[in-house]
């Protein structure tokens, strides 16, 4: 069973070698009988290879925490923390396959929010420094670009689909519509801060 393909018989003409089903097969030519050769490799990776990188340059975006003693960076589309210090360690943030980026410190500087290419669409997720933990704050088939945090860090105002200005409550997760109307352009052609935040928290 099976195609055969590039037969060669040994010098005495008592084996024929074979390839069968991506598989090397001998056959006794005394007996007609067949079997698979067992090959087992050696000093070849079973799965794809860890790659050690070392990036200290292409960082598409970097935000200093507001107490500046901790800077976020966007570096191959992951996000990562450190601080300020010299020689202070470095924090990967995100491990996905998706793209992130745009991103934003809430006041406190212990908590940091970003754009995330999951699911196909984009979305705003929040990393918490204090408990290790990130939320996924938006969902839906809207497209939610440029965060910004209150003042006072309680709420977090985002674009949909740059035509409608929403404000979530971090405490409660409840979000509601302030404006609809062409905000800002779609990236790359997007502001850099198409909204601001008055000092009281209470106008935008």
């Amino acid at each position: 069973r099976g195609r055969v393909l590039w037969p060669t018989i040994s010098t005495n003409g008592k084996r024929i070698a074979f390839e069968r089903d991506f598989g090397i097969w001998t056959l006794d030519t005394a007996t007609g009988k067949s079997r698979q050769v067992p090959i087992k490799l050696y000093g070849a990776a079973e799965g794809p290879a860890v790659t050690h990188e070392h990036f200290s340059k292409r960082f598409s975006q970097l935000a200093v925490s507001p107490d500046g003693k901790k800077a976020a960076f966007i570096v191959h589309g992951e996000v990562f923390a450190t601080t300020t210090d010299k020689g202070g360690a470095v924090v990967r943030v995100t491990r996905t396959p998706a793209m992130e980026y745009e991103l934003s410190w809430a006041p406190d500087s212990k908590r940091i929010v970003y754009v995330s290419e999951r699911d196909g669409g984009e979305h705003l997720f929040l990393y918490d420094f204090s408990s290790g933990k990130e939320t996924r704050l938006t969902d839906g088939t809207g497209e939610d670009t440029q965060p910004q945090f209150s003042p006072d860090g309680k709420q977090l105002a985002f674009l949909r689909d740059t035509k409608s200005l929403l404000v979530l409550d971090l405490a409660t997760h409840k979000t509601r519509e302030l404006v609809k109307a062409d905000i800002d352009f779609h990236p790359p052609l997007d502001s850099e801060r198409p909204f601001a935040w008055s000092p009281d928290s209470r106008w935008i």
